[in-house]
């Protein structure tokens, strides 16, 4: 009984984190919306006065569209593969309006991946968000974002790389402007709670890319999704 007791207690506790979690994280995504939507705007207002209309109207189209998933989508756990992928798609095309050639992505997805499978909820946003602000955007260079979806035996493999200037000199950077990434930190804090209530674990790593001379060519996030994972 006592440790059925205590058992209940932890579990108590874990799910008042994991709520508390995601409040935070509902926050701040909220307070990166009107920043994140002033930036687009300014770039659909240079396209409509230097492009064609109809490249203006997709933009528009994309901006709407990428909006409306973000309010609706933005208190859930968990979303399928696919639609994590949509998403993230739409962002893309959307920062590289901002940074044209100095941005190219490519997303790259095995055939026999199931595209169902539940993931943690705008996942590889963060991580493409990551890879544009503290990776692409330091570079004087054109840069770039691949992600790849690798089916394995139990689950997926998901991996966000950019070629940039690296965690050292994004972190100096961000030192210098007084600028504080949570993003990533709450998103390691959410799996670390989900992976409490299931045997199978999702796994995180990254790897600091070099060149041949040793010198930061980028950075790698990857993540190990086990099917029939559970986010409740």
């Amino acid at each position: 009984r006592y440790l059925k007791q205590k058992h209940q207690r932890e579990l108590s506790k874990a799910n008042r984190e994991k709520e508390m979690n995601e409040l935070r994280v509902q926050s701040i995504r909220l307070k990166s919306i009107p920043h994140f939507n002033s930036n687009v705007l300014a770039g659909i207002e240079y396209f409509i006065m230097t492009k064609s209309k109809e490249e203006a109207n997709e933009l528009l189209a994309t901006y709407s569209r990428f909006t409306n998933i973000t309010l609706h989508d933005i208190d859930k756990a968990q979303r399928s593969l696919k639609d994590e992928l949509e998403y993230v798609r739409m962002y893309l095309d959307l920062e590289k309006m901002r940074y044209g050639d100095l941005l190219s992505y490519d997303i790259e997805v095995d055939d026999d991946v199931d595209q169902y499978i539940m993931i943690p909820n705008m996942v590889l946003h963060t991580y493409a968000e990551n890879a544009v602000k503290h990776g692409i955007r330091g570079k004087s260079t054109p840069g770039k974002v691949v992600v790849s979806i690798k089916s394995e035996r139990e689950g997926v493999r998901i991996s966000v790389e950019d070629d940039g200037v690296g965690r050292e000199t994004s972190a100096r950077k961000n030192a210098e402007t007084g600028h504080k990434g949570q993003g990533l930190s709450i998103l390691s804090r959410q799996i670390e709670l989900y992976n409490q209530q299931n045997e199978a674990k999702i796994e995180e790593k990254v790897a600091d890319l070099t060149d041949g001379n040793g010198n930061a060519a980028g950075t790698r996030f990857e993540l190990y999704v086990p099917y029939d994972y559970s986010y409740i």
